[in-house]
């Protein structure tokens, strides 16, 4: 685990702030895009942290995790994340699991024939290999649009309710979880999915005070950020065998990393 030295900017943050309540450990994890296996290594990581967590104080310590989105696309394993995060058991971690505009494309993808076809696109087609099937997006599209209805009767219930039940933004002041960003220019809750899901320059190039500290993934990165105005995790998981998740902790943040 690695722990970070914030930049400090007295008009754009909210340092002074504890960020959590001193009983309570928070979690979040960056975009997993179909990275099973480093889902796997990620959550073993943050079990054992939480596990020394609790044995380091005399009182009970409550935790909670928070994925960020984009479970699906690009890596071999999707229908595996999804299945993970369905069975998680939150016996020790309240588990809470936020919607992602690659699973807000999946979802309208089983039932648009036009969304299917750009899905396949952008990582669909490694998803659909995931669940067993094959399809060939160079095809004609009304072959294409007997592959989208088979795999829409075919996906699971289960994982289609996962879906059809993921939140766009889960606040705990002051913090705020989103997957993409929020707009600047307006309020935290008064925002749509086209800001929480698919913001990224405007939200990244403003330097206005925000009303919470944003935690975020969606825009890949070198390294996990954390500035005093933002907490980002996305570090491309799916091509640089990294995915990483935020530790907070009182005014303290780590990154535990695979």
């Amino acid at each position: 685990m690695r722990r970070f030295r914030r930049k400090t900017s007295q008009k754009t943050n909210l340092r002074d702030r504890p960020l959590t309540a001193f009983d309570e450990v928070i979690y979040a994890v960056g975009d997993i895009h179909g990275r099973k296996d480093l889902l796997d290594i990620l959550m073993s990581k943050i079990m054992e942290d939480f596990a020394a967590s609790k044995a380091q104080v005399s009182f009970p310590l409550r935790g909670r995790i928070v994925f960020l989105g984009d479970y699906v696309d690009r890596g071999p394993d999707s229908c595996g994340v999804i299945s993970t995060l369905v069975s998680l058991d939150s016996s020790e971690l309240e588990v809470i699991c936020l919607k992602g505009n690659h699973e807000a494309v999946m979802l309208s993808s089983l039932d648009n024939p036009s969304v299917f076809r750009d899905w396949l696109r952008h990582g669909g087609v490694e998803t659909l290999l995931s669940y067993g099937v094959k399809v060939n997006p160079n095809q004609e599209p009304d072959k294409l649009e007997i592959d989208r209805q088979s795999f829409s009767q075919k996906f699971p219930k289960e994982h289609r309710a996962f879906l059809e039940d993921l939140p766009s933004y889960h606040d705990l002041a002051p913090l705020f979880f989103v997957h993409a960003g929020v707009n600047p220019d307006k309020p935290l809750k008064l925002q749509d999915d086209d800001d929480y899901l698919w913001i990224r320059e405007a939200f990244l190039r403003n330097r206005k005070p925000l009303e919470a500290i944003i935690v975020h993934g969606h825009t890949p990165q070198d390294e996990p950020s954390w500035d005093g105005r933002r907490i980002g995790l996305d570090t491309g998981a799916y091509f640089t065998n990294r995915l990483n998740g935020a530790k907070v902790h009182g005014k303290q943040v780590e990154f535990i990393s695979t």
